[in-house]
């Protein structure tokens, strides 16, 4: 993969592959914030048929994993683009968006609930009604 990159720095597999083994550490440090900086440039690159590396930038900045700061704005962002370029699953997110960020929010009320010392049972059962109540007046819709 060095080898590739060395002739082609725009290598997108390589590039790609590169992200990835930065972001599990096999062989180097791991470096969850440089993975990001090589699947993004991959799946530019790649004239957005690395569609994984989307899938990989699209979930970090959702859910804020890693150590990647949650952007919801970015994560709708590679949503967007992949959904454009014929992706049946992420034009189920972009009809669906609301719900889905709706959801994060509960998850995160839910948490917070806990961390608050409110019983666990409670924090939990509150949310999952919360979701159901959104969910059905979402599906009347």
């Amino acid at each position: 993969m060095n080898k590739t990159l060395s002739i082609d720095s725009e290598h997108v597999l390589a590039l790609y592959h590169r992200g990835y083994i930065l972001e599990n550490g096999y062989g180097i440090e791991r470096d969850k914030q440089k993975s990001l900086h090589y699947y993004d440039k991959a799946y530019h690159i790649g004239k957005n048929k690395i569609l994984i590396a989307c899938d990989k930038l699209f979930s970090k900045y959702l859910n804020g994993d890693d150590g990647v700061d949650q952007n919801i704005a970015k994560a709708k962002e590679y949503a967007v683009i992949a959904a454009k370029n014929g992706s049946d699953k992420y034009k189920k997110y972009i009809d669906n968006w609301d719900y889905i960020i709706f959801t994060i929010n509960t998850q995160k009320e839910i948490s917070l609930c806990i961390k608050q010392g409110d019983n666990i049972s409670s924090c939990i059962k509150n949310g999952n009604d919360t979701i159901k109540n959104f969910k059905s007046n979402y599906n009347e819709r």
